[in-house]
């Protein structure tokens, strides 16, 4: 395939460009190191490029987003979820590749548009679902897929901690779309995933940042997803129950069941690296991300 005019071929230095240096992005940043590219970078605050420079002495930090655009073949956008939408469009237009945090958008027409724009730039656009990556999901999906369990017809998952107190915008819900968007979706993808598609959602909150979303699946599996940001200090704990005709699968992360691997986030970033430059496609797209952000706000308002 020829060069799509407009955007930048990749070689074995990909250039990165991470926007938004939060907890998150920090993240992001410690993995793309680990990875070994060159790494560029960009914060709205001053203060926070200064903090991130002093500690992260090999990014180049720029002071606008136009600036880091014109430096990078791949820009990584670790933004509140309401800022998503306009900065892909943005690398989009540069014909730059695209990686964006989860949720996609804080809408569906947000996502399509994002979607549009990246395909008709003639650039890839990735969505980071994390829970994908870690090794006890990994493994249950596995399981499923060999059929270990039947056709599963139940799945219960939670995934709840503190809430996140590094920034004020997840308390909004006009911002971060609350508790089962932000933090529930993580668990209606895998539900998904595993399960496929969801035909009929419902949701309701069963307190404040506790919400509960109720899926019915195509071939009639229903999952019960709860989704919780507790008081200050709350540990966090993420389980599931996969049941089918055959047994039932488990995990819970309070109870230790399964052992660490390699970083997910740089097995997912290093997934990503590996399709921009012409790999195989990763093992979320942009069309799962699209559906599960569907279910997400679905039961957010049915919630509401």
């Amino acid at each position: 395939m020829g060069a799509v005019p407009g955007v930048r071929p990749y070689s074995d230095h990909v250039r990165v460009g991470v926007i938004g240096p939060g907890y998150i992005g920090a993240r992001h940043i410690e993995a793309w190191r680990h990875l070994g590219v060159r790494l560029h970078g960009y914060a709205r605050s001053t203060a926070r490029r200064a903090e991130m420079a002093a500690t992260c002495s090999e990014v180049t930090w720029h002071s606008s987003v136009d600036s880091l655009l014109a430096e990078v073949d791949v820009v990584d956008v670790c933004t509140p979820t309401d800022t998503h939408a306009g900065l892909v469009l943005r690398a989009a237009a540069s014909g730059r590749h695209v990686i964006c945090e989860k949720p996609l958008a804080r809408s569906l027409d947000e996502a399509d548009s994002m979607i549009a724009a990246c395909a008709v730039a003639g650039v890839q656009l990735h969505v980071a679902h994390l829970g994908r990556y870690l090794v006890g999901y990994c493994a249950a999906r596995q399981a499923v897929v060999d059929g270990e369990v039947g056709e599963p017809t139940e799945l219960r998952l939670y995934r709840g901690g503190a809430a996140p107190g590094w920034a004020s915008w997840f308390r909004d819900p006009a911002r971060s779309g609350g508790v089962l968007l932000d933090l529930g979706i993580h668990d209606i993808d895998f539900a998904c995933w595993v399960a496929g598609d969801v035909v009929e959602v419902g949701g309701e909150m069963l307190g404040p940042g506790h919400g509960r979303a109720l899926l019915t699946h195509v071939n009639g599996a229903r999952s019960e997803v709860i989704a919780e940001w507790g008081t200050a200090g709350q540990p966090f704990r993420a389980s599931f129950e996969i049941t089918g005709a055959g047994g039932s699968l488990t995990h819970d992360s309070a109870a230790g069941t399964l052992g660490r691997t390699a970083d997910p986030m740089v097995e997912m970033l290093g997934e990503f690296r590996v399709a921009i430059r012409g790999g195989p496609p990763p093992r979320i797209t942009a069309a799962d991300a699209r559906a599960a952000l569907r279910v997400a706000l679905a039961a957010a308002e049915a919630a509401t």
